[in-house]
C-alpha cells in the first residue's frame, strides 16, 4: 500500500511537471507560434547563458527558419524522463505554427545525476542523424556535466547542433560566436580536477590553470581549436598547471592526455601541449600514430625554440599560441603555419671553426713542448761539454764523496 502511494505521488509530481513546462509553451518568449526556445527548470543556465541562448535560438528560426529548443528538468521519477521529453516534443510540434525543421536538445539533472536526449522531425533527421546526436551528447554532455559547466556546454552542443542542421560551416566551431558570444567567455575560468590531480574535461580544448594567456588570446585558440577539431578531427589541447603536481611531468601529460581521450576523434590524431610553472617544465604528450608524425626532434625544437621563452622573458600568449599553431600545423599537414625545423638541430659553422681551433691550438701546444725539450737537451749537452762544466762536475763529485765518507778533509 505504501509503494502505491508513493507511485502514485511520483505520478501526480511528474504530470505537475510536464503541465507547468507545457505552460511555459504560451509565455510568449520565442517566437514561434508562442513557445519558448529555452526552458530551464533545472537552473543549468545563468541568466546571462539564458539570454544568449534565446537570442541565437531566435535569430537562428528567423533567419535560417530551423527550430531548436532547450529543456532542462529535475524530474522526481528519474525512470519517466525519455517519456517526458518524448510528450514534451509533441506539444511543441502542436504549439508551433511551422515545425519542420525542429529539433529538442533535453537535458535531465536528478540530484547530480543526468541524463540527456535530441528529438528531431525527421525531416532534420536526415542531416542529424542518430549517429551524430550521440556524438554531440558525448562530446558536449556525457562526460563533463556537473562540473560545473552545464550552461557552457549547452551554448555549446546547441551552437554545433544548428551547424549541422543548417549546413552552415560558420556555425560548427562547436564554441561561442565570434561577436554575440564572443565576450561571454571571457570570464574567469573553472576546473574541476579527480583524485589523481587530473583535469575534468569541460568542452574546451584550452585549460590555462596559470592565466598565461589573455582573455583574447584563450577565446581565440579555443575557438581555433574547436574548428579544427570539427573540421579535421585533429584534437590539440593546451594545458598549464601548477608545479604541485606530485608526479613526473611526463608521465602527467601522459595520463593527462589519456584522461582528455584525445586523437580519437576518427583520425587518430592528437596532442596535449602541458606547461609546468614552478618548474618551467614541457612537454608535448600524444598517441601512439601520432609519434610518427610529431617526431621527438619537432617535439624539441618546439619546445627549445618556442615554448621555453615563455620562462625567459617572451610573452607567453604568443609563444604558447605559437606552440598550438606549430602542433596542429604538424599534425593536419599544413606547412602554412609551421615556423619550426622539422630536423635535428646542427651546430653552427662558427662552432666548428671554434673547435678547429681548439684542436690546432692543442696539437700545436703539444708539438711545442716536444721540439722545447729537445732544443733543452741539446743545450744541456753542449754546456755539460765546456771546461767549466767538467771541473763543477769534479767538484761536486769529490765533495760528495767525501760527504759519503763521513769525514772530512783537513787542509
Amino acid at each position: 500500500m505504501h509503494k502505491i502511494i508513493k507511485m502514485t505521488f511520483a505520478f501526480l509530481a511528474a504530470s505537475m511537471l510536464f503541465v507547468a513546462q507545457a505552460a511555459a509553451l504560451d509565455d510568449g518568449n520565442g517566437g514561434n507560434g508562442g513557445y519558448m526556445f529555452v526552458v530551464d527548470n533545472a537552473g543549468l543556465l545563468t541568466s546571462p547563458e539564458k539570454e544568449k541562448l534565446t537570442a541565437f535560438l531566435t535569430e537562428l528560426n528567423d533567419t535560417k527558419n530551423v527550430q531548436l529548443a532547450v529543456l532542462t528538468v529535475t524530474n522526481p521519477t528519474g525512470d519517466d524522463f525519455y517519456d517526458f521529453a518524448g510528450k514534451y516534443w509533441e506539444n511543441l510540434k502542436e504549439k508551433s505554427t511551422n515545425f519542420l525543421n525542429g529539433a529538442l536538445l533535453a537535458i535531465l539533472n536528478a540530484e547530480g545525476s543526468y541524463k540527456f536526449t535530441i528529438i528531431s522531425t525527421k525531416k532534420v533527421s536526415t542531416v542529424f542523424p542518430g549517429e551524430e546526436k550521440n556524438k554531440i551528447l558525448k562530446e558536449y554532455f556525457v562526460s563533463s556535466s556537473g562540473q560545473g559547466h552545464d550552461g557552457e556546454n549547452i551554448l555549446r552542443g546547441t551552437v554545433k547542433m544548428a551547424g549541422i542542421i543548417t549546413g552552415d560551416k560558420s556555425l560548427r566551431i562547436g564554441a561561442f560566436l565570434a561577436g554575440e558570444f564572443k565576450d561571454f567567455d571571457a570570464g574567469t575560468q573553472n576546473f574541476t580536477v579527480d583524485s589523481d590531480k587530473l583535469y575534468n574535461w569541460t568542452g574546451s580544448y584550452v585549460v590555462d590553470t596559470k592565466h598565461f594567456l589573455t582573455d583574447e588570446k584563450r577565446i581565440a585558440l579555443k575557438q581555433y581549436l574547436m574548428e579544427l577539431a570539427e573540421k579535421t578531427g585533429v584534437q590539440v589541447a593546451l594545458l598549464t598547471v601548477e608545479p604541485e603536481l606530485g608526479t613526473d611531468t611526463q608521465d602527467y601529460a601522459k595520463r593527462q592526455f589519456n584522461k582528455w581521450n584525445l586523437g580519437k576523434n576518427g583520425v587518430d590524431k592528437g596532442a596535449l601541449i602541458l606547461v609546468r610553472d614552478g618548474t618551467q617544465e614541457f612537454v608535448i604528450s600524444t598517441g601512439d600514430v601520432d609519434g610518427g608524425i610529431l617526431t621527438d626532434v619537432i617535439r624539441e625544437n618546439i619546445i627549445e625554440d618556442i615554448l621555453k621563452p615563455v620562462f625567459n622573458g617572451g610573452d607567453k600568449s604568443t609563444c604558447l599560441e605559437s606552440a598550438v599553431k606549430n602542433v596542429a600545423g604538424i599534425l593536419t599537414g599544413d606547412e602554412s603555419i609551421v615556423t619550426v625545423s622539422k630536423k635535428k638541430k646542427e651546430a653552427p659553422l662558427w662552432f666548428f671553426g671554434f673547435m678547429a681551433l681548439l684542436v690546432l691550438a692543442a696539437v700545436g701546444y703539444f708539438v711545442f713542448n716536444i721540439v722545447k725539450d729537445k732544443a733543452d737537451e741539446k743545450k744541456c749537452k753542449a754546456w755539460l761539454a765546456t771546461p767549466g762544466a767538467r771541473a763543477w762536475q769534479e767538484w761536486l763529485a769529490e765533495h760528495s764523496s767525501g760527504s759519503s765518507g763521513g769525514k772530512s778533509k783537513k787542509r
